[in-house]
């Protein structure tokens, strides 16, 4: 450990054989043998940090099996215990680099509010990854009722903490009925997320999760292209590659800032075809979970509130948005240019 942590020391760590590494996290239950989990996570990711070449490519493929077989979002949340002093400054910087995706505080404040919720710790026999598929593939199909609904959103944040990106995979593939869907494909178009049926905008308590997943694919997707930017052989710095290199980052920040608005274009022209068939309290509360998810994506990326005003959208979203979307309130700089 402190070979990895402590860069005085000169690199000692050698590759380990992955099949050894994913027979181990695959015998062992998701939320056994944590400090040994925090030890294989930063290791894996101290590879690739270090990696160069043609191994940069090797190990991401391998790491990224091995991340699918542990509970990273519980290992997030354990970094800040005291036990994990030693090892938190040097893997929460990994981590940030090169998983920035599960740092999602939605996940635990989800978690904090819920007050039926009972602790992670406790195992309840429907809370695993198979029963919620199931009951999401029932929903789809028969309906269920608002409070199963509610406790169905309980349980998917329960097991996501030690499911993670494998729980989101299943969940996508379920609503978009494509089990052929990798986390790649929702990472090159986070759009597609939302082609499921209409019906499910009748229950808030399971588009909080779609927009939860959507959050994190859209992180995810970012990081994916910054990595690809920055994969980039190294070149003779002339002025031409410098004006090339300037290019490319412009139109990488061009086309997630498309992808971003397109999401939120969606949502909003799902508002105003959903305001037209739903009674009054159903639109409310539909209302006050997508205007949650365009106030955090405003927030985030400031530029977007006004590139999704410049686009234009239907009026009768504007008073919503309004009293809805705190973060409006910036679009008081750019209203004379428009």
């Amino acid at each position: 450990v402190t070979t990895i942590v402590d860069l005085r020391y000169a690199w000692h760590l050698a590759p380990i054989d992955t099949q050894i590494i994913r027979e181990y996290l695959s015998l062992s239950s998701s939320n056994d043998h944590i400090p040994t989990k925090m030890l294989i996570l930063l290791y894996l990711l101290t590879l690739n940090d270090r990696a160069t070449g043609n191994m940069i490519n090797r190990y991401h493929h391998s790491s990224k099996i091995l991340f699918d077989l542990l509970p990273l979002p519980h290992l997030v949340e354990q970094l800040t215990t005291k036990d994990y002093d030693t090892i938190a400054p040097q893997l929460g910087r990994l981590m940030m680099e090169q998983l920035p995706q599960i740092f999602l505080a939605d996940h635990a404040l989800y978690l904090e509010t819920d007050s039926q919720l009972i602790s992670l710790h406790h195992s309840h026999k429907m809370d695993t990854m198979e029963h919620l598929s199931d009951q999401l593939n029932k929903t789809l199909i028969n309906g269920i009722s608002r409070k199963q609904a509610d406790e169905w959103r309980r349980r998917w944040f329960r097991v996501y903490a030690f499911r993670g990106q494998l729980l989101t995979l299943k969940t996508a593939q379920i609503l978009l009925n494509n089990n052929q869907l990798t986390y790649d494909d929702l990472c090159a178009d986070p759009h597609c997320l939302l082609r499921f049926s209409f019906q499910l905008y009748n229950y808030p308590s399971i588009i909080q999760i779609v927009l939860f997943i959507m959050r994190e694919v859209l992180i995810a997707s970012r990081h994916r292209f910054e990595r690809i930017i920055k994969a980039k052989p190294p070149s003779q710095q002339t002025d031409l590659v410098c004006i090339h290199d300037v290019k490319s980052k412009q139109l990488q920040e061009t086309l997630i800032h498309a992808q971003e608005a397109l999401v939120i274009q969606i949502l909003l022209d799902v508002l105003h075809q959903y305001k037209k068939t739903a009674c009054l309290p159903a639109y409310r509360e539909l209302q006050g979970v997508i205007c949650s998810f365009v106030h955090q994506m405003f927030i985030t990326n400031p530029v977007l509130a006004k590139l999704v005003h410049f686009q234009g959208y239907p009026s009768d979203q504007i008073k919503p948005l309004i009293y809805s979307v705190p973060s409006m309130h910036i679009c008081l700089d750019f209203i004379p240019q428009m």
